[in-house]
């Protein structure tokens, strides 16, 4: 997941930069497909960390 979201946000990265002559279509349409793909791991991520705080126990066990 970790790797994806680093991919993501070089595929932004580069293709934010200004190029002289038109980039492929691909380029362009990559872009989109980053951006979408950021979205979806940040709303993943924020769902498993609500989901692991529910499975936490509400109170500490003695540790006599």
């Amino acid at each position: 997941m970790h790797a994806l979201w680093n991919l993501s946000a070089v595929t932004i990265g580069i293709s934010s930069l200004p190029i002289e002559t038109s980039p492929p279509s691909a380029v362009t349409g990559a872009s989109g497909v980053a951006g979408i793909l950021l979205i979806v791991l940040a709303v993943i991520s924020a769902l498993g960390l609500v989901l692991a705080w529910g499975r936490l126990p509400q109170t500490e066990p003695d540790r006599n």
